[in-house]
């Protein structure tokens, strides 16, 4: 590549995979386990991108895990998405063949198994279990993602309360220490600046957020309140079967409120929804909801203050006693 041409605008190819469960039976919040269950199954059909995506190096980080966000049952169809970042989307053929391979061999210690029913990207689905490949995978463009984001964020209102709801347990650190407590917006503004960046270097592809537009973002993020949270904390733990090494990371799941939130940061909002946020994304961390209101309605109230309140409205890990306090791999 000349030395005078840019490289590409780093690519996102976001893969849901579709399953029917057969005798599979497991809670939410099991990031780790599906982690490890995928890793088995990707070890049996690809050696090479097995070691793409679990190996010692910086392009291991290009890959995000999102598990099933309810209760998966017997007989209940569920999704799951592995997210592929720049050059690990050539691997998404044998992420395919290693989700059939996990369907087959099963998950956890009892080998619960389920069956691959389709496989869907940003623009449908482009496999299927009676039909195979349908067409090749098309990554996003995250430059034209920007530009497209930008437009909407145009026809938005001036500013806007936000509500963050973690669905899976997310870990971030704040001058090098985890944070157990509420994060303030500047450090979710950090952080999704440092991912995007990390994930940038890691597929040798340009930055699609500007220095200008980060900047700003940084500037005005200090005026930005939490006026409302829910937290409930979650121990990582994580045994590597190659290494021996134990891994303990405090996690939090939560609902966060802040305000006043400009209507400048909806695309990046968006564009956490995406590509997560904060570290062990690889093992299903970090997959947050942003919701935007209107700046001038009543923030909602805790929900013992509202009983009756839409089932909707409640957070899954408050609906769902099971999630474990602690989540264990041992891949």
């Amino acid at each position: 590549m000349p030395y005078d041409t840019a490289p590409p605008a780093l690519t996102v190819l976001p893969l849901t995979l579709r399953m029917h469960a057969l005798d599979l039976a497991l809670p939410t919040g099991m990031g780790a386990l599906w982690r490890s269950a995928w890793g088995r199954a990707l070890q049996a059909v690809d050696r090479l991108a097995f070691e793409a995506f679990f190996g010692a190096h910086a392009q291991a980080r290009l890959v995000a895990l999102c598990p099933p966000l309810s209760m998966v049952r017997p007989g209940t169809v569920f999704e799951w998405r592995l997210t592929l970042f720049g050059p690990a989307a050539a691997h998404a053929p044998a992420v395919v063949a290693s989700a059939r391979e996990l369907a087959r061999l099963g998950v956890g210690e009892r080998r619960q198994r389920a069956l691959l029913l389709d496989v869907s990207d940003d623009s449908g689905v482009c496999w299927q279990f009676d039909r195979g490949w349908l067409r090749d995978t098309q990554p996003i463009d995250s430059a034209q993602w920007w530009a497209q984001a930008d437009t909407a964020a145009d026809s938005a209102a001036v500013e806007e309360r936000v509500t963050l709801e973690c669905q899976t347990p997310v870990a971030l650190k704040d001058d090098n220490d985890w944070l157990l407590g509420a994060p303030e917006w500047s450090v979710w503004v950090r952080r999704l600046l440092g991912r995007t960046a990390q994930l940038s270097q890691a597929a040798q592809q340009s930055n699609p957020i500007g220095i200008e537009r980060a900047c700003q973002w940084l500037s005005q993020a200090h005026e930005v309140r939490c006026i409302g949270s829910q937290i409930r904390l979650v121990q990582l733990e994580r045994v590597s079967a190659r290494t021996g090494q134990r891994m303990r990371v405090p996690t939090q799941l939560g609902r966060f409120t802040y305000a006043p939130v400009s209507s400048g940061y909806a695309p990046l909002l968006r564009w956490m929804e995406l590509i997560q946020v904060g570290a062990k994304t690889a093992f299903g961390c970090g997959v947050v909801r942003a919701r935007l209101h209107d700046a001038q309605a009543t923030p909602p109230a805790h929900p013992s203050h509202h009983p009756a309140r839409a089932a909707d409205d409640t957070p899954h890990w408050r609906r769902d006693p099971v999630i474990p306090s602690r989540i264990h791999s041992s891949l």
